[in-house]
Order: structure tokens, then sequence, then C-alpha cells
């Protein structure tokens, strides 16, 4: 998945400076992290504190954003990853997913919680602007370095629903009902897995959407409500959504591991009604 996503990164005449490691800091309850995205930059705090962090996510102007979060490891630095993907070839194994928040609808909210561990991460959208460039391009791709912290701080959300990711496909906990919800976001699968859940408009499925989002042209046939940027199998997330009665959809869009389609062709589709 990492060779896959990061193919669609283009030459970026970036520049950065390494952060230098700190002492670890006592965090206090659950911290928040709060993104504004623009479609140009992303506006958000240059550090955070490790541990479980609820992200928040708040779009402006009429695209639709995502905030993804990619973590730079092994002794790697962020000015390492901006040199690394001007570079042809499969991306560094250095490089993986690590969630972040699916874009809501546009000019709208959304919010994950889950835990970050210490180290430097890019936080970039991969979304295609109307002109089919992705985001990242345009500007939104930044650095965020998480610091170590003393005292895990919150406890984990009371989650309402469990949504469970795999190889090709979402299950839930229970019938899904009006009002607002948490969901818990497992991925079952051996590679990594993402949500967004879309609200549908009358008469339209989620194959509409998936051919919206590909060019942005006309009406769109739904609103986007969020969700969870891709999660390996190791990591656990909550995502929340107000959900009114209508019809719904949970899709991935993560492209395949092996052969680079996306998850939603293989079936990872999910449509659902709220009464």
């Amino acid at each position: 998945m990492r060779r896959t996503i990061l193919r669609v990164i283009p030459t970026l005449m970036v520049a950065a400076c390494a952060r230098a490691g700190r002492e670890p800091r006592t965090r206090g309850a659950l911290d928040t992290l709060t993104i504004t995205a623009t479609d140009a930059q992303f506006e958000a705090p240059d550090t955070v504190l490790a541990g479980l962090t609820t992200i928040r996510l708040v779009t402006q102007g009429d695209s639709p954003h995502q905030a993804a979060l990619l973590r730079i490891s092994g002794g790697k630095t962020y000015t390492d990853f901006l040199l690394a993907i001007r570079q042809p070839g499969p991306p560094p194994a250095w490089v993986s997913v690590a969630g972040g928040v699916n874009a809501p609808k546009p000019g709208g909210s959304a919010e994950v919680t889950m835990p970050l561990d210490a180290g430097s991460y890019a936080m970039l959208s991969f979304l295609p602007t109307r002109d089919g460039i992705p985001q990242l391009v345009k500007g939104l791709l930044r650095e965020l370095t998480v610091l170590p912290a003393r005292g895990s701080g919150a406890a984990e959300p009371a989650a309402t629903d469990t949504l469970i990711a795999s190889d090709f496909a979402y299950t839930n906990s229970a019938t899904i009902g009006a009002g607002r919800h948490t969901f818990l976001f497992l991925n079952r699968g051996p590679q990594p897995h993402e949500v967004t859940i879309f609200r549908l408009a009358t008469g339209r499925h989620a194959a509409d959407m998936i051919a919206w989002i590909a060019k942005q042209a006309g009406p769109a046939p739904g609103e986007a409500l969020g969700g969870v940027f891709a999660i390996r199998p190791d990591q656990r997330a909550w995502f929340t959504a107000d959900l009114t009665p209508g019809e719904y959809a949970f899709i991935c869009f993560l492209p395949d591991e092996h052969d680079g389609q996306p998850h939603h062709a293989r079936g990872q589709i999910r449509e659902f009604t709220v009464r």
C-alpha cells in the first residue's frame, strides 16, 4: 500500500527543517489537535504530545479535504521524506500509514480519536483537485512532530458501534439508527484499510459517489461525513458521525498492496439505511 499510495506524488519543491528531540512532558486528559484545511495549506500546531488524541479537521472552501498521517521511522526525518518522494520508484520502507481524518463535506468538520506514537509525521491530503492534481502538490503537505509524553491521560472513548474492516468488506456490530454515533474502527485484514462515511442523495448509490469524486463535475450525489484514513492491522481509531434518516455508505478508497486496484473495486463498500 505504501508503494502504491505514494506513487501519486509528483516532484515537490518543498524545504523543511528537522526538529530536535525533546524531553517527555506530562499529558493532560484527552488532547485535541485542531487542523484547518484550506485549498492552499494546513493550519495546525507544529507539535502535539504522544498518546490518545482527538484529531479535529476543519475544512474551508468549496473542495473536500482530508488530513492523512504518514509515520516517518528508521531514524529518518521529514526532510528525508521530502527528498524520498521526489525520486522515482517505490517509497521507502520507513514510511507507513498512521491514520488521520478523512474528508467531511466541504466547509464541514470531522473528528477521529486515536493513539499517536512519538516521532515524525507527514500530514497531507491525497484527494484530487478539480483539475485532477493531488491537493498535497498544491500545498496541503506539512510536518507534524509528536513529542514523547509521560502518562496516558485519557480513557478510550465509549463506542456506540464497532466497524470492522477486512480484505475486502465492512462488518458492523448492530443496526445503525439515527443520532450521534461514535464508531470504533478496527482493521482485521492483513493490509491497511480506511473508511469514509457518506450520506447519499435520494436514489443515489455508492458507485455514483465514487464516480463523482474522480471528476467532481456537477452536483455531488451525496456528502461526506468524515471517517478514518488508513490504519494498519495493529491500530484502532474512533470516529464520530451525526446520522439522520436516509441512505448511507462506508467506502474504502485505498489501493491494494498487490495490484493497485482501489479496495472498493474489490467490494469494500457497505451501503446501509438509517431509519
